[in-house]
């Protein structure tokens, strides 16, 4: 299953660019291929949303790691992905596409320490799954819905362990699971915000997961008693996201620099979006459900509501669980900055 994960991985991101195609196109009625209708977009202050972007803070040293460096370490924490639409079937295309359709996601997120004496990978976290999304009611247009199964397989890093294993306490475990997971959500979109810091869209959601286990195995002791145990198997889930207008993309032409500078110092919108989540702290005796939220606020550059590929700069504070593999048993707090590319 691992490497049949990786695999398809690999697939879907090498060739997203060849088989995407803009929903700012003809809308079709009927079935379609690789289109995005964006009937749910992906969650933007979801901490494992399948993106490509990069996001650097200070925190704490993860426990086990090397102390060579004393106080705040430096993270990188890293993630590529996305989210591919494979069939579909609009109902209706007008005033906007209401269907359903099939996708794949896929994602890898990295956790590397920067003062570490080798910029240690701390943790690595695979996802691939699929699902069905859709906007199914031009009486509500305002739903969306989406499903998804998916497997998640988490691995701690050889340079990381090569220190842990020198303290005794230090124990791995098989941090890999599927699950379930539902959402739900309302949006409002503006029909024609024409000045700056206009109104332009609202999206409100809420949903949960199942995973399929309690525990999770020590490598070397794989007694239930050793075991590492979430409280329970279910998970909650609720944000929102809101966006001002920003300023119309100028066209780019090579010999005017000025509409570069425009292009670097005029986003296309200003946003701001936050997650609150129940999950499960790990932990060997007495596991907890806690609280963990996320919030980000920035600029998007691109046409973030077209399809198209677009760059995010944003100020991201996390406090809660942390979010890598087994690491899991863990809190975290920090304000990071995140940069991210959309397709």
């Amino acid at each position: 299953m691992k490497t049949c994960s990786i695999l398809l991985f690999i697939l879907c991101v090498g060739f997203s660019n060849l088989f995407s195609q803009p929903a700012g196109g003809k809308n079709v009625a009927g079935f379609y291929v690789l289109q995005d209708y964006d009937y749910f977009k992906t969650m933007l202050a979801d901490i494992r949303r399948p993106a490509f972007h990069m996001r650097f803070y200070y925190d704490d040293a993860v426990r086990f790691s090397s102390l060579a460096v004393t106080g705040k370490h430096k993270f990188w924490d890293v993630s590529f992905g996305g989210f591919f639409p494979m069939l579909g079937y609009n109902f209706k295309v007008a005033p906007q596409p209401f269907g359903v359709a099939f996708f794949i996601e896929a994602s890898a997120h990295m956790l590397l320490d920067f003062d570490t004496p080798s910029s240690d990978v701390i943790n690595t976290d695979f996802r691939i799954g699929g699902g069905l999304a859709g906007r199914p009611l031009s009486q509500l247009k305002q739903l969306s819905l989406r499903y998804k199964f998916f497997h998640e397989s988490t691995h701690i890093g050889d340079e990381y362990t090569l220190t842990a294993v020198a303290d005794s306490a230090f124990r791995r475990y098989n941090v890999s699971y599927e699950a379930h997971e539902l959402f739900v959500a309302f949006d409002h979109r503006a029909r024609r915000p024409e000045s700056l810091l206009d109104f332009v869209y609202l999206r409100l959601y809420a949903g949960g997961r199942r995973l399929n286990t309690g525990a999770f195995e020590d490598f070397k002791d794989k007694s239930a008693l050793r075991s590492l145990k979430i409280k329970n198997k279910n998970e909650s889930q609720l944000g929102g996201e809101f966006f001002l207008r920003g300023w119309l993309q100028p066209e780019l032409e090579p010999d005017k620099i000025n509409e570069l500078v425009k292009r670097i110092i005029r986003p296309q919108y200003f946003m701001a979006a936050a997650e609150f989540y129940r999950r499960d702290q790990y932990a060997v005796a007495a596991p907890a459900k806690k609280w963990s939220y996320n919030v980000a606020a920035g600029l998007v550059y691109g046409n973030y509501f077209e399809s198209k590929r677009t760059t995010k700069l944003l100020l991201n504070y996390y406090r809660g669980v942390n979010p890598h593999g087994q690491l899991r048993m863990y809190q975290i707090s920090y304000l990071g900055v995140d940069f991210s590319v959309d397709f």
